[in-house]
């Protein structure tokens, strides 16, 4: 969190009173054309009727969800530590209550080659910053999911494995941030202030960091909690750093109004007043057991501007309100598929068996036809020019009996927003994840399994990337040796 002392020095160099008609990236409709927006009727406090579960946010500095969070002995490593054959795990010499969740679930699917381990360890690096996690998947995961207790589960070569509570919820948070990201439906609304304005105030005016329009705040969270008892998702951090929550309960009240400014909405009559708390849940360590979240709260005062109806049409934050909520969004719930299916069955156990009724309107595309790859025997795959809606696959056949390497020569992209992901292709499916890359790191090289295709995907993060400008010259080119 910002501390109050930055705040105070960013108030010395800049006004951020701005009100106005939310823009395009700020309008509810888009969200839904059925809100409601008459201050009068709007419900001044609600809760979501599920109350969203707290986990950690998996940060990639400690290995993402290769982390060996209960190994208390050697200081929850998360890299490089050694990797048990079938035999060492059948003699009874290996303690798998503290291997990691990807270990866990690697074991699970019989896959002593650890897929899903590798995978992370391409994925994450020591040196990442300490906010970057998987918070994209956890905060909605917490939302769609019923908290998973302790559960021990039997691998078909009859090892036990005992997943606790968060090594669920982590299989849970990496499904959905990166596993299921590229086939999840997505709202999302207002944009993400992708500049440290800590450091840089005189930024903070620019549209993408003046961050969620206070009328467009006040319409959400009293439609989707107020009236649906839903909670949804927000970036409560304005700055360039990331910190997805569940956001789940809300009250305010009404204070004095006023007449319009020349700064407020076109078609306002008059200004209101408004304090509002707003509750969130937020991370905690991962612990074995199912535990009770831990919710917070922040404040807000803004004005909102109304019409001779009474209707919100906009509004400015409270000149003294130093935070605010960057952007919102939410996603449905995909079914599990490919390496994940057998997710779905850890999952029901730790809930009792008696899964909630999930409403799951639609079922990811599984199927390698889908990706309409280009295939490539020899020689290499490239990519340097492409936007935020660019999908590229490329399907590597692999000769039965012989291993093949991908190296990369090159490797630009942004770090935030671009995704090169390497699947398994099993029967013509996407099967267990090889690597998740992103950044401008030259990724190590990747060995596949003899006999066994890969997939090759390319695709932007359209939450992270909401306005961001392409970098130029990025890309990656990759060679099959």
């Amino acid at each position: 969190m910002k501390s109050k002392s930055i705040f105070t020095m960013f108030m010395q160099c800049v006004l951020f009173v701005l009100g106005d008609k939310w823009d395009q990236y700020n309008d509810p409709s888009t969200w839904n054309p059925s809100f409601r927006y008459e201050l009068d009727k709007l419900p001044m406090s609600g809760k979501s009727g599920k109350i969203p579960w707290s986990d950690t946010y998996w940060p990639s500095y400690r290995g993402g969800i290769a982390n060996r969070w209960q190994d208390e002995k050697n200081s929850y490593p998360g890299f490089d530590y050694k990797l048990y054959t079938l035999e060492e795990l059948k003699n009874g010499s290996v303690d798998l209550n503290v291997l990691s969740p990807a270990e866990k679930f690697d074991i699970f699917n019989s896959r002593y080659d650890y897929p899903l381990l590798n995978s992370e360890w391409h994925r994450c690096n020591p040196n990442d910053a300490r906010w970057e996690g998987i918070c994209h998947g956890w905060a909605p995961a917490a939302i769609h999911y019923e908290e998973p207790k302790n559960v021990t589960m039997k691998n078909k070569e009859g090892l036990e494995i005992s997943f606790g509570s968060s090594d669920v919820k982590a299989l849970l948070s990496y499904f959905l941030a990166q596993f299921a990201s590229d086939h999840e439906k997505t709202q999302f609304i207002a944009e993400r202030c992708n500049t440290d304005i800590s450091s840089t105030p005189q930024k903070a005016d620019s549209s993408e960091c003046r961050d969620i329009n206070p009328g467009t705040f006040h319409v959400m969270l009293t439609n989707i909690i107020g009236f649906m008892g839903t909670a949804f998702v927000g970036d409560v951090e304005r700055s360039s750093e990331v910190w997805n929550q569940p956001i789940t309960k809300y009250e305010y009240i009404l204070g004095n109004t006023s007449s319009p400014t020349n700064t407020s909405a076109p078609g306002t009559v008059k200004q209101q007043s408004v304090s509002l708390t707003m509750y969130y849940v937020k991370e905690t360590r991962p612990l074995p057991t199912a535990h009770e979240p831990q919710i917070v709260d922040k404040n807000y005062n803004y004005l909102l501007d109304l019409d001779a109806d009474g209707s919100i049409l906009g509004g400015s934050y409270d000149e003294s309100q130093w935070e605010r909520v960057d952007f919102m969004w939410a996603q449905e719930e995909p079914a599990f598929f490919g390496y994940f299916e057998q997710l779905d069955k850890i999952y029901k156990a730790s809930i009792g068996g008696n899964e909630r009724r999930r409403l799951i309107s639609h079922r990811p595309r599984v199927s390698l036809n889908d990706y309409h790859a280009t295939t490539v025997t020899t020689g290499g795959i490239s990519l340097s020019s492409y936007n935020a809606s660019t999908r590229r696959s490329w399907l590597v056949p692999v000769d039965a009996n012989n291993s093949v390497r991908l190296r990369f020569r090159s490797f630009n992209t942004r770090r935030f927003t671009d995704y090169v992901r390497v699947f398994e292709v099993e029967n013509g499916h996407i099967g267990a994840p090889i690597a998740v890359l992103h950044g401008s790191s030259l990724p190590k090289d990747i060995v596949l399994r003899p006999g066994v295709s890969v997939l090759v995907t390319f695709s932007v993060d359209q939450k992270a990337a909401h306005r961001m400008s392409l970098a130029k010259g990025t890309g990656f080119e990759l060679f099959v040796l």
